[in-house]
C-alpha cells in the first residue's frame, strides 16, 4: 500500500516554487544564440553523459529532483514548457525563465498578505494587456527569407536554406512535415501529396514500445465511428484480410478496447497480422462523420457509420480503404498515396466548398477550410543526413522543431526579437498601471520583472551586462533590439532579428496558466512511490 505525506499552505507552495526555480535554472543556460550547454548522465547508460544545448531535450531527459516536494514543482514546469514546445517547436527556455520569475514575484505578494483571488484577477488583466501589446507589434510574413535566421542551428548552405523555406511556404502553416533519416550527408526536401489529421493513438500497445513514430506500408484501412469493443465486430474483417493476405491494418474508430483489442493483439502475436495501428476518429458528431467520409473518398473505402445503422460485422474487404503509406505519432496521422477515385474526392471537395460558402460563423468556416486543405493536401518530406549518428539525431530533432516554428511564424506573424517585444509589453504595463488599484499595480510590477527575465538571461548567457542592456531596451524597443552576437543595437526588421508571435504568445499563456495554478495551490501530497515518465 502506498503512503503519502501532505503539506499545507506556504509549506506546500515554497517547495513548488523552489522546484520550478531549479528546473528553470537547468534550462536557462541554453537561451539565446550564444547559450551554453548542460551535461546530463544518460539514464540507460550509467557513467555515460550527453552534452545538450536545447532546452526541450534537457527537459525531456530530466525525470526527477531528489526532494519529492520540489520535484512536484519541477515536473509542473517541465510539463508546461513541453506543451509550448509541442505547440510551437520553440520557446522552451523562454517559458521556463518567464514562468519561474513570475511565480517568484507572485509568491512574494502572497507572503505580503494579498489575497489569491485579487492576484488572479490582476493577473488576468495583465495577460490581456501583454498579449494585446505583442499582437500590435506583429507583422505578417511577406518574405519567407525573413525566417532564414531561424535555420542557423542547422548550418545549411544558402541553396538548401532557400529550398527548405520555399517548400515550407508552399506547404503552408497547417501542412504536415515528416522528417526521416537519410544516408546522405545533407538535408533534402520534397513536397508529397497526402492527408493528415490531429488524432490520438488509441492502442499504443499494438506498436513496438520504442516507436515514437509509426509507419504502415500498403495497409488496408477501416473507417468507422463505432466503439469497437467486441471481437465479433472485427472477426469478419480479419477473416477477409486473411483470405486476401492482408497483413497490415489501419483502424480509425470511435474507440478500440476490450475483446476487440485483445483479438488484434493475439493476431499480431501469432503472426497473422504484421502491423496494426489504430487512431481515434477525428472530431465529434456530424463533423466526425464528414471527416470519415472524406477519408473514405481519399482511400477508396467506405465509412461504416453507427448513426446510419451500419454494422462492422457486415463489412467486406471491398469496404476497406487502401493507401501507399500511413504514418503517424502519438497525436497525429497521415495517409499518403490514398487510392480513392478522383471523382469521389472532387465530390467531397464540392461539398466542403458549399459548406464554407454557407457557414454562418468563424468556427464553421474554419472547420470547412480545414477539410478543404486536407482534401487538397500535400505534405513535406524532409530527409536528414549527417556525418555521424549523433549529429544525425541532433539534426532530426532540430529540423522538426524549426519547421514547426516557421509554420507558427507563417500563421501568426513576426515581431521584434531578442527580448525586445517583451520589453515593450513591460513598458506598456508600467504606463497602464498608474490608474490601477494597489493590488493590480503590485501584480503589474511583478509581471514587468518576469517579462524582462528572458532578455536578462539571454544577455547574461552571452557574457554581456544584462542590467545595461535591459535598461536601454525599455527605452528604445521595438525600434532597436540588441544583437548579442554582434554586441550592438540594430533595427530588427532589416537585421531580421525577429521572433514568431505564436511562440511568445504560447510562452505567456502557459506561464500565466501555471501562475494561476500556483496561486490557488493550498495542499501538496507526495506519494512514496510515484509513477515516473519520460513523457513531459
Amino acid at each position: 500500500m502506498t503512503t503519502a505525506r501532505v503539506r499545507f499552505g506556504d509549506t506546500a507552495r515554497a517547495p513548488l516554487l523552489a522546484g520550478c526555480a531549479t528546473f528553470a535554472r537547468l534550462l536557462a543556460p541554453t537561451l539565446g544564440p550564444l547559450g551554453r550547454t548542460v551535461v546530463i548522465e544518460q539514464v540507460l547508460k550509467p557513467g555515460s553523459v550527453e552534452v545538450l544545448s536545447t532546452a526541450a531535450l534537457i527537459a525531456r531527459r530530466t525525470f526527477r529532483l531528489p526532494d519529492p516536494f520540489e520535484n512536484a514543482g519541477a515536473m509542473l514546469l517541465r510539463h508546461a514548457v513541453w506543451r509550448v514546445y509541442e505547440e510551437t517547436g520553440d520557446g522552451t527556455a523562454t517559458t521556463a525563465v518567464l514562468a519561474a520569475r513570475l511565480l517568484r514575484e507572485l509568491h512574494q505578494l502572497l507572503a505580503a498578505g494579498l489575497a489569491p483571488t485579487a492576484l488572479i484577477r490582476a493577473l488576468d488583466e495583465s495577460e490581456t494587456l501583454v498579449r494585446r501589446t505583442l499582437r500590435s507589434l506583429a507583422r505578417p510574413v511577406d518574405d519567407i527569407r525573413d525566417l532564414a535566421g531561424l535555420l542557423a542551428p542547422l548550418d545549411l548552405s544558402p541553396e538548401r536554406t532557400s529550398e527548405f523555406l520555399e517548400n515550407l511556404e508552399a506547404l503552408g502553416p497547417e501542412g504536415i512535415v515528416l522528417v526521416d533519416p537519410s544516408e546522405r550527408s545533407e538535408i533534402h526536401c520534397e513536397l508529397v501529396q497526402g492527408v493528415h489529421w490531429q488524432s490520438r493513438l488509441l492502442a499504443p500497445e499494438l506498436l513496438p514500445s520504442s516507436q515514437a513514430r509509426w509507419q504502415l506500408v500498403e495497409p488496408r484501412i477501416v473507417l468507422t465511428d463505432w466503439t469497437v469493443s467486441e471481437s465479433e465486430q472485427l472477426l469478419p474483417i480479419l477473416e477477409a484480410c486473411a483470405r486476401h493476405r492482408v497483413r497490415r491494418l489501419f483502424i480509425v474508430a470511435g474507440k478500440l478496447e476490450g475483446q476487440a483489442l485483445a483479438l488484434l493483439a493475439a493476431n499480431l502475436a501469432r503472426g497473422i497480422l504484421e502491423q496494426v495501428a489504430a487512431v481515434a476518429a477525428p472530431s465529434v458528431g456530424l463533423q466526425q462523420i464528414r471527416i470519415l467520409e472524406d477519408l473514405a473518398a481519399l482511400t477508396g473505402g467506405r465509412a461504416i457509420r453507427h448513426q446510419a445503422g451500419e454494422r462492422l460485422e457486415d463489412a467486406r474487404i471491398g469496404d476497406l480503404g487502401s493507401a501507399r503509406q500511413v504514418t503517424g505519432t502519438r497525436w497525429t496521422f497521415a495517409i499518403l498515396g490514398g487510392r480513392g477515385q478522383r471523382a469521389a474526392i472532387q465530390q467531397r471537395i464540392a461539398l466542403a466548398e458549399a459548406e464554407l460558402a454557407a457557414a454562418s460563423d468563424e468556427d464553421d468556416r474554419r472547420r470547412a477550410r480545414e477539410r478543404l486543405a486536407r482534401l487538397h493536401g500535400t505534405f513535406l518530406q524532409v530527409r536528414v543526413g549527417a556525418a555521424t549518428p549523433t549529429e544525425r539525431a541532433y539534426r532530426l530533432s532540430m529540423v522538426e522543431r524549426l519547421a514547426r516554428t516557421i509554420q507558427i511564424a507563417q500563421a501568426s506573424g513576426l515581431l521584434p526579437g531578442g527580448g525586445a517585444s517583451f520589453a515593450v509589453a513591460a513598458r506598456a504595463l508600467a504606463d497602464d498601471g498608474t490608474s490601477r488599484s494597489p493590488e493590480e499595480r503590485a501584480v503589474f510590477r511583478a509581471v514587468r520583472k518576469a517579462l524582462l527575465e528572458p532578455l536578462w538571461t539571454l544577455v547574461a548567457n552571452a557574457g554581456r551586462d544584462p542590467a545595461t542592456v535591459t535598461t536601454r531596451a525599455l527605452a528604445v524597443a521595438p525600434d532597436l533590439v540588441y544583437d548579442v552576437c554582434a554586441d550592438r543595437w540594430v533595427e530588427p526588421w532589416s537585421a531580421r532579428l525577429l521572433d514568431p508571435l505564436g511562440v511568445l504568445e504560447a510562452a505567456v499563456q502557459t506561464s500565466w496558466s501555471l501562475a494561476r495554478s500556483f496561486l490557488t495551490t493550498e495542499v501538496l501530497v507526495h506519494r512514496t512511490w510515484p509513477a515516473s515518465s519520460a513523457e513531459p
